[in-house]
């Protein structure tokens, strides 16, 4: 146990033991996105109200308490679906995209809307609630490079990637016809 004292705050740290990993239960595969919170392999669309809480940090001005209300609603409802989640989840792996670099530079195909909604879209905060999620459920956690995961198909005996397999949020494998 670690306890630090600062003029504001006191910090406490300690550590507890959770046991060993769970090997029993599905993989799953986790895509964090804008207008979907998560988007599991399963096939399930979750935390559909995220965008409009962005749009709502949007509109505020920077730094102002509407602004700090609206992050921390934000983060809450982060907290809240990623909770909900697994808890009825028979789960043994959880597996995520390593998303890097997406507010670096400017990209030809994005503009200044785009842009000004992925500064507020806090996907590592995300990406942390769903790792300590599965730390505490004894869950295997893995990132993975994102490059072509949603072109390649799931299904084992398959694995075929091509562009044409995902439309939007649809995906159909062109090869062995598997869907989601």
């Amino acid at each position: 146990t670690t306890i630090v004292v600062h003029r504001q705050y006191i910090q406490f740290s300690f550590e507890t033991e959770t046991g060993a990993k769970v090997t029993e239960g599905q993989l799953l595969g986790v895509d964090v996105g804008i207008n979907h919170l998560l988007a599991t392999s399963q096939g399930e669309l979750l935390g559909s109200e995220v965008k409009t809480l962005i749009n709502t940090i949007k509109r505020k001005r920077q730094n102002s308490k509407g602004y700090i209300r609206a992050k921390k609603t934000l983060s809450y409802y982060l907290h809240k679906v990623v909770k909900d989640f697994f808890k009825n989840q028979k789960l043994r792996l959880v597996v995520v995209e390593k998303l890097k670099g997406l507010k670096q530079g400017k990209q030809p195909n994005r503009g200044k809307a785009f842009r000004k909604t992925l500064n507020n879209w806090n996907y590592r905060e995300l990406l942390n609630i769903v790792e300590m999620r599965c730390e505490e459920n004894r869950i295997s956690f893995r990132s993975v490079n994102p490059y072509k995961t949603s072109q390649t198909c799931p299904n084992p005996a398959c694995s075929h990637t091509e562009r044409g397999n995902r439309v939007d949020e649809k995906f159909q494998c062109l090869k062995c016809g598997y869907s989601n």
